[in-house]
C-alpha cells in the first residue's frame, strides 16, 4: 500500500474522530474474523471408511509432510539429491522474497497508524535544522537603538502643543503595538504622551496596568530624547473622569492606518485648543507606508528597546529557557512552538476541522451564537472553509503540525516548547503530536506552582513569559498569523537573523496534504521548501504582509558589510495599483538631480498622503547633456567597465565615485516615497567587455544585435538570453539597482511590438531573488492585445497597455475601449511577479485638456502623474 500525505491525515483524522472508541480489544476483534481462519469449515461425514481421523497427520514422519507437498520426492539416493537442490533453491528464494517484502514494509511512507498512535519514518537529523539558513544576514545590526551621547531638541513637557492619553486594547501584544504607535502619534504632533492604560479585553479579561509588565523608569528614560512622556495626567486637569467619558475630550474619527498628515490637519488643531485629548479607538489608527521614515524607525525604537519587561519576568523566562536546554542533562537546542488552535481560534476561523459530528455540532451552535452575521443559515460554509484552506488562511492542526515537522527531518528527541492557549479537543487532538513528539512541555510542566503563582495574578504576565521563552529558543515555529507570533518573528529578525524561524505556507502544504499519489520523498521535498520563512527584511509598502507591519521592521537593519545577499521577499508584490510621479512629461530626458529633489519633495508634502508613493526617473539618465547629445544621438552614453549604464554625474553629482543612484534613493525614501527608475532593453551598443565563466565577453558577444528598439533604433541590442553569459549580464544589471535601492523598474523595448520574452523572463527570475521588493513594469503600450499580456501577466507587475498620452482629450477617450478589454478578460489585478499584475496606461499629464483639434499643449502644472492603473479611471 503506498502511503501519501492525505492518505496520512485522513488517518490523524480518524483515529482522533474515533477517541478512545479507536483502541478496542484485541480479543472482540479476533473473535470476529481472523486471516488464519477458513470461511468454509471442512464437512464431516458420518462414514469413517471415507472420513479423515482428524489427530492422524500428527503421528506421520517429518518428511512425509514435504512428500506429500511434493510427490517427486522419493526415497532412492539420486532423487534425494534433487529434492535437496529444490529445497535449497526453495530456501534462497524465500529468503530473496522475505527481503523483498521487509524493505518494502519499511519503504519511505508518510505515516502509519496504530490506534491513535502515528508511526512515521525516521529522517536523519541534520546540523542544519537548528542553523540559520540565512548566516550571511548575522553581519547586520540593529539601527533604531538610542543614539549615545544624542542631544535632545525636545522642548520642555508644558511647551508642547498638548497631552495625548490612549487605551491600549486587546491583548498584550496587541497593546504593546498600540503603545508603539501611541509613541509615533505624540512624536508627529510634538505632543506630551500620559503613560498609556492597558484597557481590559473581554476575551483576557486582565487587570494588568503598565508598571505590573513593562518598566515605567527604562520606558520614559529611553524615550526622552524622542518623546516627552509622564506617568499621570497633569494635576491641573482636575476632571479625569471627563477625559475617560466625554465626547468633548475625544477624537474618534481616526481612521485605521491614518497617515501623518491626518494627524497633523484634523487631531492636532483640537489638541491645542483642547490642551488634553483622548484618542479612541486606537487599534491600528497610524498608517506604515503613509508616515516618514523616522516615525517607523522610532516605533522600532519603542518595540525592541524601550518597552522592557520587568525583572522578575525576564528572570523567570530565563530560569525557563535554561530548563528548557538542559533536560536531557546536557545542553541540546529546543523548538518553540505556537499553536493556534483554541476554541475561539477554531470558530473564528470558519474553517473545517478534524472532530466527530458532535463536536462540528456544537461548533456550529458557537459560531452561530458568537458571529450570527458571518454565520447566516450555515449552507455557505463548507465552500467558504475549502477556499480558505487552499489559500492557507486555516489554522494548523497538530496533527498536521506533527507530520510536517517530522518531514522537515525533527527527530522523535526533539524538545518542543509549547506555547498555545487550551486546545480545542484536547488530549484526543494533541495526540499524533505528542506521539510523535514526545518531549512536549509547556511552562506549567517546566516550573513549580509556586514559581508560577506570582505571575498568575496578570494574565499578560504568563503570555509575557511564553513571549520570551519563544524569543530566545533555537527555532521558533508559527502556525497561523496572529500578533504573538508577528512579533517574535519580527525581533528575531531585527537582533541579526541569528536564530531560525519556520513559517509554514498553508497554501502549498494544503495541496500536499490533499494529493494521494505524493509519496513521503516528495512530500518531505515540498515541505522543506514551504516551509522556510524569507529573510527579507526591508518589506515595506504592502498592507498584505501583515508581519512586517506589526513588527515594524520600518527601521531597517543596517547593513555593516557591503554585500549583495539574495533573499526571497515574501511581501505581495503591487498588491494595489502602483501610483506616482515621472520625470519625463516636465524634463524630458534632460532632467537633473536637483531638479528631480524639488520635485520629489512636492509630491511627498502634495500627494504621497493620496496614494502616490513612487518618484520615477524617466530615460537617459545617464546620458550626458553636452553640446550633440539629443535622443538619438550615439556615444555620449556613461557606461561602467562592464557596460552597465551608470548616472551622468555632470546631472547627477551624488552619483561620483561609484555611488550611482545611492544618495538620491536614501533621500527619497527619507521622504516616505520610493524611488524608481526607466531602464532601455538589453545592453548598450557602447558596452565594454563583460567576463563570465573565465571567458571576456564584448557586447556584440552576448547580444542579438539584429533586435533593436523600434521606436530608439540607435544605441540598444536585445541581449541574447539563451547564453549563461547574457544572463549573468542581466543578473549583475538589477543587482547594481538593488544595491542602489531602487524599488521600480520601467523596463521599455520589451513589450508592445518589441516583446521580448527572453529578457523580461530572465529579469523577472532575477527579481524573484531581492531582499526588498522591486515592482517590475513593462512598456511601450503600442500593439498589447488581451491575449499579448495574458502569458506574460504572471512574471510583472504592470504593463503598458496604451501609446503615449498628452494634454488632448483624444488620447483619454481613445482608452475606454482598451481598459474594457482588459476588465472583460479579468486581468486587472490577476496574479502577477510574487503579487499582483496590472494593465497600465500612460502617465497623465495634470492641467488643462485641449479640444479636438487643438495640438497646443498648455499645463497648469509641470507635472504628469504615472501608473494610473485602469481600476482607477
Amino acid at each position: 500500500m503506498t502511503y501519501s500525505p492525505k492518505r496520512a491525515m485522513a488517518e490523524i483524522r480518524h483515529s482522533i474522530s474515533l477517541g478512545p472508541r479507536a483502541t478496542s480489544s484485541p480479543m472482540k476483534r479476533d473473535e470476529d474474523s481472523s486471516p488464519f481462519i477458513s470461511d468454509a469449515q471442512p464437512h464431516q461425514d458420518d462414514d469413517e471408511g471415507r472420513g479423515r481421523p482428524p489427530f492422524k497427520d500428527r503421528d506421520r514422519p517429518f518428511w512425509s509432510h514435504f512428500q506429500s507437498l511434493c510427490p517427486f520426492l522419493g526415497d532412492d539416493a539420486k532423487t534425494s539429491k534433487i529434492s535437496i537442490f529444490f529445497l535449497i533453491l526453495v530456501a534462497l528464494l524465500g529468503f530473496v522474497s522475505i527481503f523483498a517484502i521487509v524493505k518494502r514494509v519499511n519503504a519511505p511512507y508518510l505515516c502509519k497508524k496504530d490506534g491513535i498512535t502515528l508511526h512515521c519514518p525516521h529522517v536523519k537529523e541534520a546540523p542544519s535544522l537548528w542553523e540559520n539558513p540565512y548566516s550571511a544576514t548575522t553581519s547586520w545590526k540593529p539601527c533604531a537603538e538610542r543614539r549615545a551621547g544624542g542631544i535632545s531638541d525636545l522642548p520642555p513637557e508644558n511647551e508642547t502643543n498638548g497631552y495625548i492619553f490612549i487605551h491600549a486594547e486587546g491583548g498584550l501584544n496587541q497593546q504593546r503595538i498600540a503603545i508603539c504607535n501611541a509613541v509615533g502619534v505624540a512624536k508627529i504632533m510634538n505632543a506630551t504622551l500620559i503613560l498609556p492604560v492597558l484597557k481590559q479585553d473581554q476575551i483576557w479579561k486582565d487587570q494588568t496596568k503598565f508598571e505590573d509588565i513593562f518598566d515605567v523608569d527604562h520606558f520614559i528614560d529611553y524615550l526622552k530624547d524622542d518623546v516627552r512622556i509622564v506617568r499621570d495626567i497633569p494635576e491641573w486637569f482636575t476632571d479625569r473622569t471627563e477625559l475617560f467619558s466625554s465626547i468633548r475630550r475625544t477624537v474618534k474619527n481616526i481612521p485605521k492606518y491614518a497617515p501623518a498628515q491626518f494627524y497633523i490637519d484634523n487631531v492636532l488643531p483640537r489638541i491645542k485648543e483642547k490642551k488634553i485629548m483622548a484618542l479612541k479607538p486606537f487599534v491600528d489608527r497610524l498608517g506604515y507606508d503613509n508616515v516618514p521614515q523616522e516615525i517607523n524607525r522610532l516605533r522600532c525604537r519603542v518595540n525592541y528597546h524601550a518597552l522592557k519587561f520587568l525583572p522578575e519576568i525576564e528572570q523567570m523566562a530565563d530560569l525557563l529557557a535554561s530548563r528548557m536546554r538542559n533536560r536531557t542533562g546536557s545542553s541540546n537546542p529546543y523548538m518553540a512552538l505556537h499553536l493556534r488552535f483554541e476554541k475561539g481560534m477554531v470558530g473564528l476561523s470558519f474553517c473545517d476541522f478534524v472532530g466527530t459530528r458532535e463536536e462540528k455540532a456544537l461548533m456550529a451552535k458557537y459560531r452561530e451564537k458568537e458571529w450570527p452575521r458571518r454565520y447566516k443559515n450555515g449552507t455557505h460554509l463548507w465552500q467558504l472553509a475549502l477556499q480558505k484552506r487552499k489559500e492557507g488562511r486555516c489554522p494548523l492542526e497538530p496533527g498536521e503540525v506533527a507530520v510536517i515537522l517530522r518531514a522537515m527531518g525533527y527527530p522523535k528527541e526533539t524538545q518542543i516548547y509549547v506555547a498555545s492557549g487550551q486546545v480545542y479537543g484536547g488530549h484526543n487532538r494533541m495526540a499524533p503530536l505528542r506521539n510523535m513528539f514526545p518531549n512536549l512541555v509547556t511552562k506549567e510542566e517546566l516550573a513549580t506552582k509556586q514559581e508560577l503563582d506570582h505571575f498568575r495574578k496578570h494574565v499578560t504576565s504568563l503570555a509575557a513569559l511564553d513571549f520570551l521563552v519563544c524569543l530566545k529558543s533555537d527555532v521558533f515555529v508559527m502556525t497561523h498569523g496572529g500578533n504573538f507570533a508577528k512579533l517574535i518573528i519580527g525581533a528575531r529578525r531585527y537582533m541579526g537573523h541569528h536564530l531560525k524561524s519556520i513559517k509554514p505556507d498553508k497554501g502549498l502544504m494544503s495541496k500536499s496534504f490533499g494529493d494521494p499519489y505524493m509519496g513521503w520523498a516528495t512530500f518531505a521535498e515540498e515541505t522543506l521548501f514551504s516551509s522556510q520563512i524569507p529573510n527579507a527584511h526591508t518589506q515595506l509598502s504592502s498592507a498584505q504582509f501583515l508581519v512586517m507591519k506589526k513588527i515594524f521592521v520600518f527601521c531597517f537593519l543596517c547593513l555593516f558589510l557591503g554585500f549583495h545577499s539574495q533573499r526571497v521577499s515574501s511581501q505581495e508584490h503591487a498588491s494595489t495599483p502602483p501610483r506616482g510621479w515621472n520625470s519625463y512629461d516636465s524634463f524630458c530626458w534632460t532632467i537633473s538631480e536637483e531638479e528631480y529633489l524639488a520635485s520629489a519633495d512636492v509630491i511627498a508634502k502634495q500627494l504621497l498622503p493620496h496614494g502616490y508613493e513612487y518618484a520615477v526617473v524617466d530615460y537617459l539618465w545617464y546620458r550626458r547633456k553636452v553640446p550633440g547629445a539629443y535622443v538619438y544621438s550615439l556615444g555620449f552614453d556613461v557606461i561602467d567597465k562592464w557596460g552597465r549604464p551608470i548616472p551622468d554625474p555632470g546631472r547627477w553629482p551624488s552619483s561620483k565615485g561609484g555611488n550611482g543612484f545611492t544618495e538620491v534613493a536614501s533621500k527619497v525614501h527619507q521622504m516616505g516615497l520610493k524611488f524608481g527608475i526607466h531602464l532601455m532593453r538589453g545592453i548598450s551598443t557602447q558596452g565594454a567587455a563583460y567576463k563570465e565563466s573565465g571567458r571576456i565577453w564584448t557586447a556584440k558577444d552576448i547580444a542579438i544585435i539584429a533586435r533593436s528598439c523600434a521606436w530608439m533604433q540607435n544605441g540598444f541590442m536585445s541581449v541574447n538570453t539563451t547564453l549563461g553569459a547574457g544572463k549573468a549580464f542581466l543578473k549583475s544589471l538589477y543587482i547594481q539597482y538593488d544595491e542602489w535601492g531602487v524599488d521600480f523598474v520601467k523596463n521599455d523595448c520589451v513589450f508592445g511590438e518589441d516583446i521580448y520574452v527572453g529578457e523580461i523572463t530572465v529579469v523577472s527570475e532575477v527579481l524573484k531573488q531581492f531582499h526588498h521588493p522591486v515592482v517590475y513594469s513593462l512598456s511601450p503600450g503600442t500593439q498589447v492585445t488581451p491575449a499579448l499580456a495574458k502569458g506574460l501577466t504572471g512574471i510583472v507587475n504592470m504593463y503598458r497597455i496604451t501609446g503615449d498620452d498628452w494634454d488632448t482629450w483624444g488620447d483619454v477617450a481613445a482608452h475606454f475601449d482598451v481598459t474594457r478589454d482588459f476588465a472583460a478578460a479579468n486581468l486587472i489585478g490577476a496574479n502577477g511577479l510574487l503579487g499582483k499584475s496590472w494593465p497600465d496606461l500612460d502617465m497623465l499629464p495634470l492641467g488643462w485638456l485641449t479640444d479636438p483639434g487643438n495640438r497646443t499643449q498648455n499645463l497648469f502644472l509641470p507635472i504628469a502623474i504615472d501608473f494610473l492603473s485602469i481600476t482607477i479611471i
